[in-house]
Parts: structure tokens; sequence; C-alpha cells
């Protein structure tokens, strides 16, 4: 079964108005590289997602695993800095600032 045959539950609205502790927010991290290591796994022995309507939404014309991965890499890249103040202002003493 490829990842795109697994059910989503992503509600992207809702992911700009959603509220978590810090406890919550380092579970969904933990759950998130926990599924990112089995895929990468998954992708390493040849079970990548095969055929997948998606994958028409790739630039360019490579449709492989490996461009899905590079793909992935560059979104990541572009939001590193989002990522980077997301992790400063969870890791910030809650005194500074005032």
């Amino acid at each position: 079964m490829s990842r795109c045959d697994l059910p989503s539950n992503r509600d992207r609205d809702a992911e700009f108005s959603t509220e978590a502790s810090l406890d919550e927010l380092h579970r969904w991290v933990e759950a998130c590289v926990r599924t990112a290591l089995t895929d990468r796994d998954r992708i390493m022995v040849g079970e990548g997602g095969g055929d997948n309507a998606a994958r028409e939404f790739l630039p360019g014309t490579d449709r492989s695993d490996v461009a899905v991965v590079l793909y992935v890499l560059k979104e990541l890249f572009q939001h590193l800095g989002h990522i980077e103040l997301a992790a400063d202002a969870l890791l910030r003493p809650s005194d500074m600032g005032r």
C-alpha cells in the first residue's frame, strides 16, 4: 500500500488557528519524524508511492520517488526560516520580550 492510499485527516484551514501545548507539539513532531523515517525506509526498499494523481503536480516530467523526495526537501528548505522562528518562539523562556 502506498502512502497515498493511507487515509488523511489534514484540515489545512485549521492549521492556521489550532492551539496546542508544548507537550502536544512535541508529540506531533515525534509522530511526524516516525512517519518520515518509515516512509524513507519504504522508499529505500522500493516501496514508494507508485502511480498517483498527485504526482502530476511535481515540476518537470520526473514522477519518480526520488523526484518526490527532492521536491519535499526543496519545500522544507523554503520554509526553514519559518521553522526556525517557530522553534525560537517555542524554546524562548516565557519571561523574554516583556
